[in-house]
């Protein structure tokens, strides 16, 4: 790093490492979701540390922060027809072809229950993981013997996702993604949204929907004033040694976040 603004790594010519923090960031979820699968009462190595949050919720943070920096980028540069286009076959042609499998091929085969077409919960599955509606995770008799029997976990962040890029667009429709007007709203929400969120179920079904939806308006933050924010080791290092300065105390998640 050479205190070059962040804009000077992200040109036409791809010069950027986020392929390369996606695919750690992958790790970090396989490694950190391997011990609540199996059962096992050990912690990754991540949260036996910080005791904050588990690896596969950094590794969460990561992608959030980076879908939030390449989707304000996505819209901006294309048109609105391309970019509502584009959200929509990267989410539902992969979703549906996973939603149709686990429910058609994969839940008769490993189900024990007798009446699994006939059972609620097998559509409500289909329905509301394949419209983005809400998420669920178990269809009946399947993995009941297992100390998860949830059958696709990872399905929770998409009905966020997609949610987000909605507020995406609409933050463009009416000309807010410029940095001044996108600076000034962004924190009075968080301000506002800090003491309001509850009162808005259609965004929120878990708890964890408030911190990814912040760290994606960070990416998004981070985009719109990337020619502003410079790269620079020193200040990388020092914000390191501070978190682990701070660690079980009541300011890490701050600094965690910066």
């Amino acid at each position: 790093m050479n205190n070059l603004p962040i804009d000077f790594y992200f040109q036409e010519d791809k010069q950027n490492n986020f392929n390369a923090l996606r695919l750690l960031a992958s790790i970090f979820v396989i490694y950190g979701h391997s011990f609540p699968i199996v059962g096992s009462v050990e912690r990754d190595f991540f949260l036996e540390y910080f005791h904050y949050k588990f690896i596969g919720g950094l590794a969460v943070d990561i992608f959030f922060v980076i879908s939030g920096f390449l989707v304000a980028h996505s819209y901006l540069i294309n048109s609105k027809k391309y970019f509502i286009l584009s959200r929509i076959l990267r989410i539902f042609p992969g979703l549906v072809v996973c939603i149709l499998i686990t429910t058609f091929l994969l839940g008769p085969l490993l189900t024990t229950s007798n009446n699994y077409f006939n059972n609620n919960l097998t559509w409500k599955y289909f329905y509301n993981n394949s419209f983005l509606i809400t998420t669920e995770y178990y269809l009946p008799g399947v993995f009941t013997s297992l100390p998860n029997a949830a059958v696709n976990g990872s399905l929770w962040s998409l009905p966020l996702e997609f949610r987000l890029y909605i507020a995406v667009f609409l933050c463009g429709t009416f000309s807010l993604l410029k940095s001044i007007r996108f600076n000034l709203i962004f924190f009075v929400l968080i301000i506002y949204l800090s003491f309001n969120i509850g009162k808005f179920p259609i965004l929120v079904q878990y708890e964890n929907w408030v911190n990814s939806s912040f760290l994606f308006f960070i990416g998004v933050f981070y985009y719109l004033n990337r020619k502003l924010i410079r790269l620079n080791f020193l200040i990388f290092l020092t914000l390191i040694i501070f978190n682990l300065l701070f660690v079980d105390t009541v300011y890490f998640k701050y600094i965690y976040i910066l």
